[in-house]
């Protein structure tokens, strides 16, 4: 079966993407033909997006020429992101942050937003709707749904049923356990950030869930950058000492620490510092590699 991959309408992320089994230059020998195909291999992007958008007749008998099916499907904004799973699954998230569902590798799509529960209750609208996909690289099967707001969505089971997760805030990043489908790290700027309040200073959180988002427990305060480490329940983060006094991103990088816990962020006393002046890291299967602030008089 194929692993989960992704294709974003951005030139220049560095997304994986969908990619034939076969290398595509070789086969059909020239990059005029080479282009040709990918267009019908992602012809969603060129298919009916709004209802003023539809497919060139010259692409279309491009990719007749070359043997393929051309499918137009409209949907109601231009593609944001697309996530391919096992099981001929896909699903699509639209600029207007709306979730389509496809079973047959993207031949039709079901808009699926009726399914997710509480989906348009933010107060702010813009916050409405579902942001962002992360796969769980421990079972291909489970996604969680990032929303705009405080509500997010989970599926044990690519999409036939989904779960409301009422975290109450926003989030801003979330990082997947590779092997434990349950962990989750997730990163939160607090209220006086998002300017919900004037009171006290702004900094970022970082979360932890063991139980696929239903709980949240906050692990740690004015935190820059995290990751899982190089063990199974290894946690990397880098951090600032909190004093309560400052914002955060008004702090100097020589209060940067770099820190790793040993029991997924459980008890204090299993967390270390690493390094200090820390101001950046890179987990890697051989370890963990830290750049160092180095104040020279």
């Amino acid at each position: 079966s194929r692993e989960p991959v992704r294709e974003q309408r951005d030139e220049n992320a560095t997304s994986e993407v969908l990619a034939p089994s076969f290398a595509l230059g070789s086969v059909f020998g020239g990059k005029t033909r080479q282009c040709a195909l990918w267009v019908c291999m992602f012809v969603l992007y060129y298919a009916q997006i709004a209802a003023s958008k539809e497919i060139p007749s010259e692409t279309a008998r491009s990719c007749q020429s070359l043997g393929l099916r051309v499918s137009e499907i409209k949907l109601d904004a231009e593609v944001g992101d697309m996530l391919w799973l096992p099981g001929r699954i896909v699903f699509v998230i639209t600029e207007k942050r709306t979730l389509y569902r496809s079973d047959n590798d993207g031949r039709s799509f079901e808009n699926v937003m009726g399914r997710l529960e509480d989906s348009e209750v933010q107060q702010d609208a813009s916050q409405n709707g579902v942001e962002a996909m992360h796969v769980s690289d421990a079972d291909n099967s489970r996604v969680f749904f990032k929303g705009g707001g405080s509500m997010h969505w989970v599926t044990y089971n690519s999409g036939k049923t989904f779960h409301a997760r009422r975290t109450g805030f926003t989030f801003y990043t979330l990082k997947m356990h590779k092997t434990d489908a349950d962990a989750i790290l997730a990163s939160r700027l607090n209220d006086r950030c998002l300017g919900l309040t004037t009171e006290g200073y702004c900094y970022m959180s970082l979360y932890v869930s063991t139980d696929f988002g239903t709980t949240w427990k906050e692990a740690v305060q004015y935190v820059q950058q995290f990751d899982w480490g190089p063990h199974d329940a290894t946690v990397v983060y880098s951090a600032y000492d909190d004093d309560g006094s400052v914002h955060q991103f008004f702090r100097q990088p020589t209060d940067l620490n770099v820190y790793r816990s040993s029991d997924m962020l459980g008890a204090k006393e299993n967390t270390r510092l690493v390094v200090r002046r820390g101001v950046g890291f890179k987990v890697a299967k051989s370890g963990v590699y830290v750049a160092v602030k180095v104040c020279v008089r």
